[in-house]
């Protein structure tokens, strides 16, 4: 994703697109993802700025911001409990 951002064709409604994708889908954990509903509102809100102004979709510019980052996820491995041995 960083790559894209570098890239220098890269528009203002691509850096915003890239970030949504970042930091609201591309998350581990499913009760911290973007629901369908808040995916929606975000995307027309994107089109409503590209009805606004063209520019922000169509000069390229610099990433204005990093991303935000997740904070790690604990993982605890639990080995299953031994099968009982069978008598012979």
């Amino acid at each position: 994703m960083s790559e894209l951002h570098r890239d220098g064709k890269c528009t203002q409604y691509f850096h915003d697109l890239l970030y949504l994708i970042e930091e609201d889908m591309m998350v581990l954990r499913a009760q911290d993802r973007v629901t369908s509903r808040g995916l929606s509102q975000k995307l027309r809100e994107m089109d409503w700025k590209v009805q606004q102004d063209e520019s922000y979709s169509r000069t390229p510019c610099e990433s204005s911001r990093l991303p935000n980052t997740q904070q790690p996820l604990d993982v605890v491995y639990r080995q299953p409990p031994p099968k009982p041995r069978q008598a012979r």
